[in-house]
């Protein structure tokens, strides 16, 4: 019995080991903010219309702030490589079947595209009703006073 307790010891103490190493070892994962500008109100109402987030084919937004727009909307990307490169993709968090990728072109942008068979409109407003649920993750940009 004795043997059997320090067996499974062993056992448990070099499975924990193996997990440290691995865990160590394996890929790292990140997730990023990237930003859409808004427009907004003399008090801060940034505008959440589907326009605001209308899609060519994708819908454009970058890894910072965007520099003269009154107000930004903050995505957040998940399940990304880190070290992120060009052409690295992620999903957007809440939307669900919506991914992002880094094209860097110009610098620091990146892609939304929604998920097949969606169409821009649709896509454009799905995105406007999620802003508008989820109205935490508007920044300031120009203006100080975004909501």
């Amino acid at each position: 019995m004795r043997n059997q307790k320090s067996n499974a010891f062993r056992f448990a103490g070099l499975f924990a080991v193996a997990l440290a190493i691995g865990l160590v070892a394996g890929s790292a994962w990140a997730d990023v903010y990237i930003y859409r500008g808004l427009s907004a109100d003399s008090k801060g109402n940034a505008k959440l219309n589907p326009g605001t987030f209308k899609f060519n084919d994708d819908l454009s937004t970058f890894d910072q702030p965007i520099a003269g727009a009154k107000c930004n909307y903050r995505f957040t990307v998940t399940n990304l490589p880190d070290p992120i490169e060009k052409e690295d993709e992620g999903d957007v968090e809440g939307l669900a079947g919506y991914r992002a990728s880094f094209d860097d072109d110009p610098k620091g942008h990146w892609s939304i595209k929604a998920p097949e068979g969606v169409s821009t409109e649709d896509a454009a407003k799905a995105v406007a009703e999620y802003a508008k649920a989820n109205k935490g993750n508007i920044v300031n940009g120009t203006q100080d006073n975004c909501k």
